[in-house]
């Protein structure tokens, strides 16, 4: 955001512009003439306000954001959950795996499975809305199997179809594939 914005004059054909954003970035230009003044001066207020939005809408890498079968905050049932939240988008954390289940999942598990080794990639608790999520790395490369548990880790639910990527909501809409009832 714009915090300053100062025009010193030196003499008559001489300006000094600075631009200052959030304290961090100060541009200091010389314009010789007022016909050229203008159109740099609107270059790097343009140029400055497409830079403060750039870098304003990119997440860090490190936000944690992980459901908790004892919360209930998250939202959008059903709906893709990465459609907010990805690298760039409005959603609290950059989801590597997230979606809904319904039925009877209370303190209930998901878990990812290396679909060409078979390892144990990752468990996500489900949390009491019935969405799971997670932006800890999971690692996708060989592609993905998915079971859900109990709390007494019986098995209550598997997807053996391999795929590439965790947004469980992309096909499980009652569209392309049916919601996943337990």
């Amino acid at each position: 955001m714009f915090t300053t914005c100062s025009f010193c004059f030196k003499s008559e054909r001489t300006k000094v512009v600075q631009l200052r954003f959030e304290k961090k970035f100060l541009f200091t230009f010389k314009a010789q003439s007022v016909f050229m003044n203008k159109r740099i001066l609107g270059f790097l207020i343009l140029s400055s306000f497409f830079s403060v939005w750039m870098f304003s809408c990119s997440k860090s890498e490190g936000e944690t954001n992980i459901s908790s079968s004892s919360s209930n905050r998250s939202h959008y049932k059903g709906e893709n959950c990465m459609n907010c939240h990805y690298t760039e988008g409005p959603g609290e954390g950059w989801f590597s795996a997230a979606g809904s289940v319904y039925g009877d999942f209370l303190n209930h598990r998901a878990r990812i499975f290396d679909a060409n080794t078979g390892a144990l990639l990752k468990i996500v608790q489900i949390d009491l809305q019935g969405n799971l999520y997670t932006t800890e790395e999971i690692d996708m490369t060989n592609g993905i199997t998915i079971d859900i548990i109990d709390e007494q880790d019986n098995i209550v639910s598997v997807m053996q179809t391999v795929v590439f990527n965790a947004q469980c909501n992309l096909c499980h809409d009652d569209k392309y594939q049916g919601k996943i009832f337990l």
